[in-house]
């Protein structure tokens, strides 16, 4: 198994439900439904009614999906009263099981932010890191125009529900607009450029609550935000931006290296630095 230091892709928080089938040590067939709480192409988090083993071997479905996998179940991560969680890894990784694309983890050094974005008309997902224009356009829209393989046109993309249906239901795509299409079209190849936005951010921070904090500007090496917390210069964070309640978000690892009191007001400017797992 790769540590967290050597994770290959991003971990998005999202709810989907999957059946898990086994045979369990007492030689039982079983065949439990679940979710999961977190995927990446490599794995999931997930939370069944049913104790599993440390090494047990599994086939485990997407509800929404017809495609398989065997996995392993690496152990417990918590749970509480009949609801256990477990740290699974996939063993056909390449199968593409979750129904989502995700680039290669060292692509998201070009982006400003980060996403779990689907197609308008037929709901392909795909893990996408914004630059600085597209920042703005989804910004300023909730919606993204971007060229889809699927539907081999533009479309316009929005922000994944944090809970899958059971069942997807295709809808028209919306006309994009010639000029929006051109103008995010464009290349942008600007590097850890500072840019000022009015956007949600949530921060987790081990021993303080999540917190949803304003973001003051973005770049593609970090962050600043404001918060009435004390954190420490030089402690870990995790940070989805944009945050959105009720959606996909993607949460990465930053560490604060900078702390500032805002003048005239009880709360503090952080700096975070992202961390760059390679």
């Amino acid at each position: 198994m790769k540590t967290e230091n050597q994770r290959r892709t991003d971990r998005v928080m999202i709810r989907m439900p999957v059946r898990i089938s086994a045979v369990d040590v007492s030689g039982e067939k079983f065949s439990e439904q679940g979710h999961t709480l977190t995927i990446n192409r490599h794995g999931a988090t997930i939370a069944l009614n049913r104790k599993l083993n440390a090494g047990l071997h599994v086939t485990i479905r997407p509800i929404t999906s017809k495609k398989e996998s065997s996995a392993l179940v690496i152990g417990q991560l918590g749970g509480q009263s009949n609801i256990h969680v477990y740290g699974i890894a996939l063993l056909e990784p390449n199968a593409n099981l979750w129904g989502i694309q995700f680039p290669p983890l060292p692509e998201s050094e070009e982006g400003l932010a980060r996403l779990l974005l689907q197609c308008g008309a037929c709901k392909a997902r795909e893990v996408v890191y914004l630059d600085e224009l597209e920042t703005d356009v989804f910004e300023g829209n909730h919606s993204l125009p971007r060229s889809c393989s699927q539907c081999a046109t533009w479309t316009l993309w929005s922000q994944t529900p944090n809970e899958l249906p059971v069942v997807d239901s295709g809808v028209q795509a919306a006309s994009v607009p010639g000029t929006l299409v051109a103008l995010v079209d464009r290349a942008n190849k600007r590097k850890h450029v500072r840019v000022h936005v009015k956007m949600k951010a949530c921060i987790r921070h081990p021993g303080f609550e999540e917190e949803i904090v304003e973001v003051k500007d973005l770049s593609r090496g970090g962050l600043s935000f404001v918060s009435s917390k004390a954190y420490i210069e030089g402690s870990r964070i995790e940070v989805a931006v944009p945050y959105s309640k009720g959606k996909a978000n993607i949460f990465v690892a930053a560490r604060i290296n900078r702390a500032q009191q805002v003048s005239g007001k009880d709360v503090m400017k952080y700096g975070a630095q992202y961390i760059r797992f390679r």
